[in-house]
């Protein structure tokens, strides 16, 4: 799985590392203003000051330009661009029949024209089940357990362990249809709403919080790092803003996200495509670092 965190930090589509301002910034205005103190010129000091301003702006714009690339090759892979289709591969219309020989396509004839062999598809045709969480009341938290995941726990891209809160394994029982397994599919529902984030093995037991839904199933289908990818799009995320309900914050229900339409490609493409984006994160995180 392309993500998992002990704790919340930035991840590959929301970084943003730490600029010359650190320490690298501070140090030289502290060096500067002690030589100034000495008779440094001020015309030379405001020359380095606002070279140390332009390394700064430098360095916000290659982040700005790297999160505006990530998002511009997860649009290119759900739409068929990012790697070439090859005509060998099972079209994903013939998995699912394969799968389910009764199984009917719903007329997507309104969306656009899909490369060969992929399938415009609700969430729920292709196997994926998505459940709620459970009302867990605060009063019965305790000191460890069973770890609660909560909507905090659900960042754009991963799920973190910061305030984590636990419930009795004296009530497994009342809980254990909302239990998580490692590598779980989350997303929040409310609040910022369309973020997901798989769950790492260090965080389990878990059980699942209501607001917070868990992708499953559907395995045969279509590949869970693929959905993730599709979910982090930001085509994804402007549908659940427009969809989501509420003045105080948005909510999105889970019955909107089955009948939510995704381009499905063949399973095969799927692979060459995660792989792809892998490649492509990698050679971007390297670039990040040495910023």
């Amino acid at each position: 799985m392309p993500y998992g965190a002990n704790s919340c930090r930035k991840t590959l589509t929301t970084s943003q590392p730490p600029s010359c301002s650190n320490a690298y910034g501070q140090s030289a205005r502290n060096s500067l203003q002690k030589g100034n103190s000495n008779g440094v010129k001020t015309h030379l000091i405001i020359g380095i000051m606002r070279t140390i301003e332009q390394i700064e702006q430098y360095q916000d714009g290659m982040h700005k330009a790297i999160q505006k690339l990530r998002a511009k090759v997860l649009d290119l892979a759900i739409h068929g661009k990012l790697v070439p289709q090859d005509p060998k591969d099972e079209p994903a219309i013939e998995i699912l029949k394969r799968i389910n020989p009764n199984y009917v396509p719903c007329d997507t004839s309104h969306y656009e024209q899909l490369p060969k062999g992929w399938l415009a598809i609700p969430l729920k045709e292709t196997g994926i089940i998505v459940l709620n969480g459970f009302a867990f009341k605060s009063s019965l938290y305790s000191p460890s357990g069973i770890k609660v995941i909560r909507i905090t726990n659900v960042q754009d891209g991963f799920v973190c362990d910061d305030d984590p809160k636990y419930y009795s394994v004296s009530h497994l029982k009342e809980i254990e249809k909302y239990l998580l397994f490692e590598n779980d599919l989350l997303m929040s529902l409310t609040g910022n709403v369309g973020r997901v984030g798989f769950l790492p093995k260090e965080m389990t037991p878990a059980a699942l919080n209501q607001r917070v839904g868990c992708l499953r199933g559907g395995d045969e289908i279509i590949d869970k790092t693929y959905l993730y990818y599709y979910l982090q799009c930001e085509t994804f995320k402007k549908d659940c803003i427009k969809s989501a309900k509420g003045s105080a914050q948005l909510n999105i229900s889970t019955e909107w996200l089955k009948t939510y339409v995704i381009l499905l490609p063949p399973f095969s493409e799927q692979k060459r495509i995660i792989q792809k984006i892998k490649d492509i994160f990698a050679i971007l995180d390297s670039i990040t670092e040495e910023l």
